[in-house]
C-alpha cells in the first residue's frame, strides 16, 4: 500500500515536471538541427531529458540521462513508439530508473515524445536525509544557546563570583532569566546591560526552537504510540488472518503519517537553510497555476465544489516551478478542505509593476483574528481538532510561507470568522502580454 502511494507520487511529480521540459523544447523542435538547439537550453541540458521522434528515433540526449544497455535502450525506444505514460528500465549499473513519456507536436506538425528519467529510490534516501538532518539541526540550535551564555560569561571583566554563579542559573529551560548584579563600575554595568540584551535577543530563538522541538515530538510520537498499540494487540493473543491484515493496514496508514511528517521536516529545514533552490529556473507563471487549477477541479469536483480560475499568460518567474506549484495546491487543497459543498474556490492571477499576485479564496469558516498572526507558523492550528481531522500536520502554511520567501516573495491572507479567507501570493517576475483564461 505504502509502496503504491509513493509510486503515484513520484510518478505525478515526474509527469509535472515532464511537461514543464516538453514546453521549453516545443519551440525548437522544428529547427533543422533539433539537437544542437536543444543543448544550448541550460535548464534542459542539466536534466536527465532524452528527445525522439514519434516512433522511438533518437534526437537528443542530455549528459545526465543515465546510461541504458541495449536491451534497455530498446524498451525506451519502443516506448516512446507505443504511446506508453510510464516505464520502469534499469541503466547500465543494473539501478531502476523511472521514465516517463510526454508526447507533443511540432509547430510543423510531426509527433515527438520527451522522455524524463529518475531513480525512485531517491524517495527512501531524503526521508532517511531528514530524520538525521532534523535531530542534529534540533540539537544545534540548543547547543548554540547554551554555547552564547558560556561565551558570554567568559568575557567578563574579572572573576566575579557573584556574575559567575547568577550566569550558572540561566539555562535554556528559563530564557526569561537575566542577571540581577549591583555594578559598583561603569564597566561592570555596561558588561551585565550587555549581557541582559544578549539573552533579551536569544530568548525569542530559543523559545522557538522549544517549541518546535516539542511540536516535533509531539506529531512523531501520535503515530508511534497508534503502532505500539497495535503491535502489542497482535501479541496478545492468536488473531484471524483478516485481523493481522487489517493491523497491518492500520501500521501502513500511521507509516504514512510518519512519511509524510518527515518529508515535510526535511523541506521545511532545506527552507530554513536557503537550500531549497539549487539552480533556478526561468517557467510561465501562468502554466503553473493552470496545471494547479486542473489538479485542484479533479478533488473539488467530488465535493461538488467550483474551481474558478483567472489565469495571465507569459508571466515569467525566476525559481522553482515545481516548488511554487506545491504552494498553490496547498492553499487550493486547504480552500477546498474547509469550503462546504455547493460552495466556489475562486483563484485570481494578477500582475502589476513586476510583481505577480495568486489569490485563492474561499467560502468556508474563516480564520479569527487572534489567529491570523500564527497562521504560517510550524505546527499551528487555528482549530486543532477538525486539523487533525482532515489531515494536516500543520507544516503546509509553514513550508509554504518559506518556499515563497526563497523566491524573495511573501504570503498574506485575509480572513473573517464564516466569512471564507482569501491567501494571497506576490513574488517578482517579468510579464509581457496577459490575457484571462
Amino acid at each position: 500500500m505504502r509502496a503504491g502511494t509513493l509510486r503515484r507520487e513520484f510518478d505525478a511529480e515526474l509527469m509535472s515536471r515532464v511537461a514543464v521540459f516538453a514546453a521549453e523544447v516545443k519551440p525548437m523542435l522544428d529547427r533543422l538541427d533539433v539537437a544542437r538547439a536543444i543543448a544550448d537550453q541550460p535548464n534542459i541540458v542539466a536534466t536527465p531529458v532524452t528527445v525522439r521522434r514519434g516512433d522511438g528515433t533518437l534526437v537528443y540526449e542530455s549528459p545526465d540521462v543515465p546510461h541504458l544497455t541495449n536491451e534497455w535502450e530498446r524498451a525506451a525506444a519502443q516506448g516512446a513508439a507505443k504511446h506508453l505514460t510510464f516505464q520502469t528500465v534499469r541503466d547500465a549499473t543494473r539501478e531502476e530508473q523511472r521514465l516517463v513519456n510526454r508526447f507533443v507536436t511540432s509547430p510543423d506538425g510531426y509527433p515527438y515524445v520527451v522522455q524524463l528519467m529518475a531513480p525512485p529510490t531517491s524517495i527512501d534516501e531524503g526521508i532517511r536525509e531528514l530524520a538525521v538532518s532534523q535531530g542534529i539541526g534540533i540539537l544545534l540550535i540548543l547547543a548554540l544557546a547554551a554555547y552564547g551564555s558560556a561565551l558570554t560569561a567568559r568575557q567578563t571583566l574579572a572573576p566575579i563570583d557573584e556574575m559567575i554563579q547568577r550566569g550558572r542559573e540561566i539555562h535554556g529551560h528559563d530564557p526569561g532569566k537575566r542577571l540581577e548584579v549591583e555594578a559598583d563600575t561603569i564597566e561592570l554595568a555596561e558588561l551585565v546591560a550587555s549581557m541582559n540584551a544578549m539573552l533579551d535577543r536569544l530568548e525569542e530563538p530559543v523559545l522557538t526552537a522549544h517549541r518546535f522541538a516539542a511540536n516535533v515530538s509531539h506529531e512523531l510520537q501520535t503515530p508511534l504510540a497508534a503502532m505500539r498499540f497495535a503491535i502489542e494487540a497482535a501479541q496478545r493473543s492468536n488473531r484471524p488472518a483478516e485481523k493481522y491484515q487489517q493491523i497491518a493496514d492500520d501500521l501502513l496508514s500511521e507509516v504514512d503519517r510518519l512519511s509524510t511528517l518527515v518529508r515535510d521536516l526535511r523541506l521545511l529545514a532545506m527552507a530554513g537553510a536557503g537550500q531549497l533552490i539549487g539552480q533556478p529556473e526561468h517557467f510561465d507563471l501562468g502554466d503553473v497555476v493552470q496545471q494547479c487549477c486542473e489538479i485542484a477541479r479533479a478533488v473539488a469536483d467530488s465535493r461538488e465544489i467550483e474551481i474558478d480560475e483567472q489565469v495571465l499568460s507569459h508571466v515569467l518567474a525566476t525559481g522553482s516551478a515545481l516548488h511554487l506549484r506545491r504552494v498553490i495546491l496547498n492553499l487550493t487543497d486547504n480552500a477546498i478542505r474547509y469550503s462546504p459543498p455547493g460552495t466556489r474556490v475562486q483563484v485570481r492571477m494578477g500582475f502589476d509593476h513586476g510583481v505577480a499576485t495568486i489569490a485563492v479564496t474561499d467560502q468556508g469558516c474563516g480564520i479569527r483574528a487572534e489567529d491570523r498572526p500564527r497562521i504560517f507558523e510550524p505546527f499551528f492550528r487555528a482549530d486543532r481538532a477538525r486539523a487533525r481531522d482532515t489531515g494536516g500536520s500543520g507544516l503546509g502554511l509553514a513550508i509554504a510561507d518559506q518556499i515563497v520567501r526563497a523566491h524573495h516573495g511573501r504570503i498574506s491572507v485575509e480572513s473573517e470568522p464564516n466569512a471564507g479567507s482569501t491567501f494571497t501570493i506576490h513574488v517578482p517576475a517579468v510579464a509581457a502580454l496577459a490575457h484571462s483564461a
